[in-house]
């Protein structure tokens, strides 16, 4: 019954430790650079969504952008998202709320990154099926890479290159 606070509340979704400014209404959270693949989902501690909340009703409004695939051969262990010609994966983010906290207004990198976003596989991605990949939303301008893996520390083939921004 004590939910509210007169200033409202900011509650972020996986728990963990978040930089959270009430005032300002922002949240700055850090995406995973490594995730665990789950068959027709996500990996629920990557994606990173926020509420604001003046009342007793939360509803959370994603952080995250999601990359979708599905992967058609057997024995693929790893993919992995990067950008091209050096381009940094954004991972640490500032999503900023809308001024009534109803949803986010934007997303703003840090301009600190990974190298790359790798999915892995506890044993191997299952072909045709579709698997989730959480990611800070943002504009690789020199383009992005997606290669599989097919074994832990083995050859990585280079599925897909997109050599602008799209």
């Amino acid at each position: 019954n004590d939910f509210s606070d007169k200033n409202g509340v900011i509650a972020v979704y996986p728990a963990g430790e978040y930089s959270v400014d009430l005032f300002a209404k922002t949240v700055t959270a850090t995406v995973p650079s490594k995730q665990s693949a789950v068959a027709g989902s996500y990996d629920p501690k990557a994606a990173i969504a926020s509420a604001f909340s003046d009342n007793k009703s939360l509803t959370f409004r994603n952080m995250t952008a999601m990359l979708k695939f599905t992967v058609k051969d057997h024995g693929v262990k790893s993919v992995v998202f990067t950008g091209l010609a050096d381009e940094k994966i954004e991972n640490t983010l500032t999503a900023v709320l809308t001024e009534d906290g109803s949803g986010v207004d934007s997303v703003v990198g840090s301009g600190e990154g990974a190298a790359a976003v790798t999915l892995l596989a506890a044993e191997a991605f299952v072909p045709g099926t579709t698997y989730y990949m959480a990611v800070a939303p943002q504009v690789l301008e020199n383009g992005f890479a997606v290669y599989f893996q097919l074994s832990e520390g083995g050859t990585m083939y280079l599925a897909k290159t997109y050599e602008q921004a799209c």
